[in-house]
C-alpha cells in the first residue's frame, strides 16, 4: 500500500522480549489526510516504550482507507483520527463504522481536529464513542505523549477482561461437553481437544497418569509406570503402545514425569504440560505440543481453573 506521495508505507514490525520470545507492538492507526501530521505524530511518538513494546504506525489518509484497514486488522490498539478529510465530519461518521459496523469496541479513539469550533466538543464528547478530543494546535508533544500511553493502558485493560470472558465461556462450555462424555478414554480424549481450542494450538497430544503414586515411593525419584488414558494427532499410536522406551517419545516422557515428580506445570517452547490437581495420590498430567505464547497473568489464572476443575 502507498502514501499520497508514492512512498511505501512501513510494514509492521515486531519487538523482542528479553526471554526471546516475539511480542507485537503496539498498533497505533493515524488517519488524516495531511502527510505532515503523519510525519510529524510518528516523529514524537516513534520512541515511546510501554509494557515492554514499543509502537508501530499504520497509515490511512481518509475514512474510507481506514475502514479498509481496521476491516483487515483487529489488533490496533489506538487510532489517531481528523475529523475534517474528504467530507466535514469524515471522522466522526468512521467512528459510528468502527462501533456499530465493525463493532470494535476495545480500540481507543482519540479525535484530532484543526478546526475545534466547527462542531462543539459537549456534542461530540456525549454522542460520539471516543476516548479523547483533541485541538491540533493545543496538542503538544508532551500533551500528546501522555494521551496515548494513558489511551494504550486502557486498551491493555479492556482486552484483559475480554480475553478473560472468551476464557471463562470457553471454560463452561468445556465443562459442559465433558461431563456428557461417558467412558474415560472419551473424556480424556476431550479434555485434550478443549486444552487444544483453549490455548489456540494444534491437538497433539496425550494425557497420562501415574499407576504409582510419588507418594509412595522417594520424592526425588521418578514415577514407575505412567498409563496413556489418551493421545491424539502424532501420538495417537502411544493409546495402544504407550510410551515404552521408543527414542522418539524420549523428550515427551522426561517431561511429563518431571511434572508428576514436582506436581506441577512444565511449559516449554515445545511442550505445554498441565498437571491436574485432582487430590488423588497417582497424579495426572495433559501434554499438548507446543508452547504457550504470549500468555499473560490473566490467561494462566484462566489455565489454573480449568486444570483444577
Amino acid at each position: 500500500m502507498f502514501a499520497p506521495d508514492g512512498s511505501l508505507k512501513p510494514k509492521p514490525t515486531l519487538s523482542t522480549t528479553p526471554k526471546g520470545k516475539a511480542m507485537h507492538d503496539w498498533r497505533i492507526l493515524v488517519v488524516d489526510d495531511e502527510i505532515e501530521v503523519h510525519k510529524v505524530t510518528k516523529l514524537i511518538l516513534n520512541k515511546i516504550k510501554f509494557e515492554g513494546r514499543g509502537v508501530e504506525f499504520l497509515s490511512a489518509y481518509s475514512a474510507a482507507e481506514a475502514t479498509e484497514v481496521l476491516n483487515r486488522e483487529n489488533d490496533i490498539a489506538l487510532i489517531l483520527l481528523d475529523v475534517v478529510m474528504e467530507t466535514d465530519d469524515a471522522g466522526l461518521n468512521l467512528v459510528k463504522v468502527i462501533r456499530k459496523d465493525i463493532r470494535n469496541n476495545a480500540v481507543r479513539i482519540i479525535l484530532r481536529t484543526g478546526q475545534p469550533g466547527q462542531v462543539p466538543e459537549e456534542h461530540i464528547i456525549v454522542n460520539y464513542d471516543i476516548n479523547d478530543y483533541k485541538s491540533k494546535a493545543d496538542l503538544t508533544a508532551q500533551n500528546l505523549f501522555t494521551t496515548v500511553i494513558a489511551s494504550l493502558r486502557s486498551y491493555k485493560t479492556i482486552t484483559a477482561l475480554e480475553k478473560t470472558r472468551h476464557g471463562l465461556e470457553a471454560i463452561l462450555g468445556s465443562s459442559t461437553s465433558l461431563f456428557n462424555i461417558q467412558s474415560v478414554q472419551q473424556f480424556a480424549s476431550g479434555i485434550l481437544s478443549q486444552l487444544a481450542e483453549f490455548l489456540a494450538c494444534s491437538v497433539n497430544g496425550i494425557i497420562c497418569a501415574e499407576l504409582n503414586s510419588v507418594a509412595e515411593h522417594d520424592r526425588d525419584g521418578e514415577p514407575e509406570e505412567i498409563s496413556v488414558l489418551a493421545a491424539t494427532g502424532e501420538y495417537s499410536d502411544c493409546t495402544s503402545n504407550g510410551l515404552g522406551g521408543d527414542s522418539q517419545y524420549l523428550a515427551v516422557t522426561s517431561i511429563i514425569k518431571k511434572a508428576l515428580q514436582e506436581r506441577q506445570n512444565q511449559i516449554s517452547d515445545e511442550f505445554t504440560v498441565l498437571f491436574f490437581d485432582t487430590g488423588d495420590k497417582n497424579g495426572t498430567v495433559a501434554l499438548l505440543r507446543g508452547g504457550i505464547k504470549n500468555m499473560d497473568e490473566s490467561d494462566y489464572r484462566l489455565l489454573k481453573v480449568f486444570t483444577s476443575k
